[in-house]
């Protein structure tokens, strides 16, 4: 399974993951003008199979006034946001409008649209933007989905560990619905929030990246299954209870996200494969960054209920099979909490 890499210029989080024309459309933050972060723009790449890819012209460009941060794209099958043309369901990207020194909004983040009636190659900024502020400077990383009676958002703000959760009739109003406060020092930033069921019993996954996840493991990703949405504004006393447990040990998975409209209602998770303390320091592969392999995610029964796996997409389970190894044995802390790990892979007999 081929992992997406720029030819050149610097990449980090995926945005804007969704299936649309027979193919995965993969955006991701880009810098077009060099191979260090900077000027954050949207790339653009697409797979028939999430295994070749394509890269793209970059989709939506950074300006004098505003830089592109993260964010998501639906497809408006019913146009509710009145930004379809000629008849054509409008693709909506909802990303994050960092403003520069030239902006009247400068030191602030909002939520912005643009759109597309053309698959996702070309991209019309909202005239109305922004759509949503709170006029703050670390307000960011939208994830929209739809619903039946309309579209939810997942937004955080970052450096108060704060999950909102907004809803909107049609992409252009919105109104906050519930937050939730994740423990923890650092940033909290690129929310995804969805439904998977375990025998027949569906639940809902949260994840966000957290950096530091550890000491001294740099940033990472956690996730909480039914998390407890509290209504009306934050409470800046409620520091956050819900358990948080690691979604990859691995140092190298970041900002990971799910594709929307993924067939058979898949959920499909893709990260940047990087750790922000040396993410500047990768050799250059081309450009500088890569995505990880993508997974499919679902729920299996835990001892002390729905834990979440992560399986690579492409790879048969027959392929594989998990046994002990005592050569391969490593322990480490994790959070105050001291783990053992005694499993090893090795292809099976033939």
């Amino acid at each position: 399974m081929a992992r997406f890499r720029p030819s050149r210029d610097w990449i980090n989080d995926p945005n804007g993951l969704i299936v649309h024309g027979g193919l995965w459309h993969l955006f991701f933050q880009t810098n077009p003008e060099g191979v260090d972060w900077g000027t954050m723009s949207w790339g653009h790449a697409t797979s028939p199979d999430l295994a070749t890819w394509t890269e793209h012209a970059v989709a939506l460009p950074c300006t004098a006034e505003e830089q592109i941060f993260s964010g998501s794209v639906v497809h408006d099958v019913a146009n509710t946001s009145g930004l379809g043309r000629d008849g054509v369901a409008p693709l909506v990207a909802v990303y994050t409008s960092h403003y520069s020194p030239g902006s009247p909004r400068h030191g602030t983040q909002a939520q912005s649209l643009a759109s597309s009636t053309d698959g996702g190659f070309t991209w019309t900024p909202f005239p109305g933007n922004p759509v949503l502020t709170r006029g703050t400077p670390d307000f960011r990383d939208p994830k929209v989905f739809r619903e039946v009676d309309g579209w939810t958002m997942v937004v955080v703000e970052a450096a108060d560990h704060l999950v909102l959760r907004y809803r909107s009739p049609d992409l252009r109003a919105w109104t906050l619905d519930g937050w939730l406060r994740v423990p923890g020092e650092g940033l909290v930033e690129c929310p995804d929030v969805f439904p998977l069921a375990i025998e027949g019993e569906l639940h809902e996954v949260l994840l966000v990246s957290v950096g530091p996840v550890a000491p001294g493991r740099g940033t990472g990703m956690r996730y909480t299954i039914d998390p407890v949405w509290r209504q009306g504004e934050p409470d800046p006393t409620d520091l956050g209870e819900t358990p948080w447990p690691l979604l990859d040990h691995g140092p190298d998975c970041y900002a990971g996200t799910t594709f929307n409209d993924a067939p058979d209602g898949r959920r499909i998770f893709l990260a940047w494969m990087s750790n922000w303390d040396y993410a500047a320091d990768v050799p250059l592969d081309g450009g500088r960054g890569r995505m990880t392999t993508p997974r499919e995610l679902s729920l299996v029964r835990g001892e002390e209920g729905p834990v979440l796996r992560q399986w690579p997409v492409g790879v048969p389970e027959a392929a594989f099979v998990q046994v002990a190894d005592e050569a391969g044995t490593e322990t480490f802390d994790e959070g105050g909490t001291r783990v053992t790990t005694t499993l090893a892979w090795r292809p099976p007999a033939p």
